[in-house]
């Protein structure tokens, strides 16, 4: 019974001692982790980052074209790899013109208006059998009137305020005006025999003799002997305007000609541009033209007579002198306001997963003065890139418009900062 005590005894001591001896090593420890853990979070820091969506290109971007209209296609003169000229014709939609003779007539446009110096001139350079469609038919016409009307003036002698071969230049108009006489009396023979050419094949057509062809083509012959007949008319009359101008004017002083001069020819470049402004207006409807050089790109096939819609994406071209790449991004405003020029960008690409292919390093080069509003507001941000090599030391093929994330590292903190950064926040909250 009494070894028993002496054993119970003995325990006790030994685990007092045991106990003392673990609570020292353990305060020891505690205080060796704390402090371990302060130096770690003084001297061990990390980067504070701003996340954004971006997009890696290059400058000239690719161009892409959308439909104006809906419409049909009449003529494509180019297929998806093509390589193109800035300003080539890449396609035409139909219209009510005809694409050749409206070009042609752009080109016309494009040189000095004094082209042409005399009648005979204007109407070879400006032939009156041009199909323009309406509206530009119209101004066309007009264009005309004021032509003829600016060369039979700019023909008149002017010397020492006297105007000399007036009658020279009333005889000539005059045999001009009998020249459009008869080329009107003309017309007007062909225009019936074309009427009695007509009459003739609808009545075969309805006896099914001819057919729907050639009963259409027929009547644009009819058509065009019209409108050959309404030109003539138009032509005779300018030449009338014109040649009571003549008449007026031997009856005019020099100042008078001069400011009649001066009208003509302002009345000839205001009819111009209105002339050039419905050209403009119909290529920008009717014509796909490539705003630079490069190499065409399509997402479908398009072939003649194909249906196009308003806003449907038809051609990218791609520059085949693309340099300078870069990067886009789009950064939230929150926490923009560590933001500078010359920070470390880290860029992961979709088409190139990161853990393989590793991300490419740029650094800031530009930042958008205000950001652009919208559900989430952001800057754009421009990135510098030297080359697309990864941080992995892996070389990325380009792709335009390549998608990805980017990683714009911000100020160094230490973890100590990050602790009683968000203390601070929590007692103030």
């Amino acid at each position: 019974m009494d070894n028993d005590t002496d054993i119970l005894n003995g325990t006790s001591e030994f685990m007092g001692r045991t106990s003392k001896h673990f609570l020292t090593y353990g305060n020891a420890l505690s205080l060796f982790t704390v402090a371990t853990l302060v130096i770690f979070g003084f001297f061990v820091s990390f980067n504070q980052t701003i996340e954004a969506e971006a997009l890696i290109t290059s400058n000239p971007p690719p161009v892409t074209l959308l439909s104006r209209i809906n419409g049909k296609i009449q003529e494509i003169k180019i297929s998806s790899g093509d390589t193109v000229k800035e300003g080539e014709v890449l396609a035409v939609l139909e219209s009510s013109g005809e694409f050749m003779d409206i070009l042609y007539l752009d080109s016309l446009l494009a040189i000095d208006q004094t082209i042409a110096i005399a009648i005979n001139k204007l109407l070879e350079f400006y032939p009156v059998n041009l199909r323009l469609g309406p509206s530009i038919q119209e101004s066309y016409t007009t264009y005309m009137e004021s032509y003829l009307s600016y060369i039979l003036l700019q023909s008149l002698e002017i010397e020492n305020g006297n105007i000399y071969s007036m009658k020279e230049r009333k005889t000539l108009t005059e045999k001009q005006i009998s020249s459009k006489y008869q080329q009107l009396e003309t017309s007007r023979d062909k225009l019936k025999s074309g009427k009695m050419n007509l009459n003739r094949y609808l009545q075969l057509y309805k006896k099914g003799v001819f057919s729907e062809n050639e009963m259409e083509i027929e009547k644009r012959n009819y058509l065009d002997l019209l409108n050959q007949k309404l030109k003539t008319q138009e032509e005779l009359e300018a030449l009338s305007i014109s040649l009571s101008d003549i008449s007026n004017q031997t009856k005019s002083s020099q100042s008078y000609l001069t400011s009649k001069y001066v009208m003509s020819s302002s009345k000839l470049q205001l009819d111009r541009q209105t002339l050039i402004s419905k050209i403009e207006f119909w290529k920008q409807q009717y014509l796909f033209t490539s705003p630079i050089s490069g190499i065409i790109s399509t997402y479908d096939s398009w072939h003649k007579n194909q249906e196009v819609k308003k806003g449907e994406n038809i051609f990218t071209i791609v520059s085949n002198t693309s340099d300078n790449i870069f990067a886009k991004c789009k950064v939230p405003i929150q926490n923009t306001g560590s933001l500078i020029k010359g920070q470390k960008v880290l860029l992961h690409i979709d088409n190139y997963p990161y853990p393989e292919w590793g991300a490419l390093v740029g650094t800031v080069k530009t930042i958008s003065s205000v950001p652009k509003l919208g559900p989430v507001p952001y800057y754009l941000v421009d990135v510098e890139l030297k080359n697309l090599t990864t941080n992995f030391d892996k070389e990325l093929q380009f792709k335009h418009n390549m998608n990805g994330k980017a990683f714009i590292l911000l100020n160094e903190l230490s973890l100590f900062q990050r602790v009683i950064f968000n203390l601070r926040k929590t007692f103030r909250q």
